[in-house]
């Protein structure tokens, strides 16, 4: 437990147990849970991964999202054929995925709360969210452009 997080208070069996229990932000939001299943850890817990919706490599553009970049609010979680769909997919189900996440109750109070909207400049809803599909690239249009390594 003491290498899992060095700031989690020690024998927080709670803390850690409500960490593993996780379920696919999509996979329990858009198809059937059926569709594609993620695999069993060594220990029987689910596999997932963590994603922040706002990712870690927006803070050298813009250092002010720092704090929203690392909040907890900021990650999701998701099962790996989600994420990596969200991250190397067809343009079209990255935005599929991306208005989902924008729809979402805890992510809009998290950019409102964190100033967000203040500190990309945007205008309006729309602004930001074209500043969020250009993070995802996915705001080409053009599947050929959207090949990532």
């Amino acid at each position: 437990e003491y290498s899992f997080k060095k700031n989690y208070e020690k024998n927080d069996f709670d803390l850690l147990i409500k960490h593993f229990k996780k379920e696919c932000f999509f996979c329990n939001k858009i198809g059937k849970k059926s569709d594609h299943k993620t695999f069993k850890r060594r220990n029987g817990t689910d596999y997932f991964e963590g994603h922040h919706f706002i990712q870690q490599n927006a803070k050298y553009k813009l250092p002010l999202l720092n704090d929203l970049i690392n909040s907890d609010e900021n990650m999701i979680w998701l099962c790996s054929n989600c994420h990596n769909e969200l991250h190397y997919g067809r343009t079209k189900r990255i935005k599929e995925k991306i208005n989902i996440l924008w729809e979402d109750e805890k992510i809009k109070r998290m950019l409102i709360e964190k100033n967000f909207f203040e500190i990309i400049q945007a205008n309006n809803d729309n602004d930001a969210k074209i500043w969020i599909e250009k993070m995802y690239k996915s705001n080409d249009g053009n599947e050929k452009d959207n090949i990532r390594g």
